[in-house]
């Protein structure tokens, strides 16, 4: 549900109509996988815009550490 919302937000977010993958005479709509398609593209280029840093190597939570460090 929520993948569908977000890509629905972004088709209407877009100045033009997304490259039809499979064109047709019959159909000038776009599709919504034509959508999804363009939203995977332009979030593979980008991303988010969040940098997460070193992912083997989180955060040191204070609480954690004066528990172990009570138990070793």
């Amino acid at each position: 549900m929520v993948a569908t919302t977000i890509t629905g937000l972004y088709a209407v977010s877009l100045a033009q109509a997304p490259a039809r993958r499979y064109a047709a005479a019959r159909h000038t709509e776009y599709a919504v996988a034509d959508v999804r398609r363009a939203l995977a593209h332009d979030l593979a280029d980008v991303g988010f815009g969040v940098d997460c840093g070193d992912p083997r190597h989180g955060t040191p939570n204070p609480l954690v550490a004066a528990v172990m460090g009570l138990v070793a």
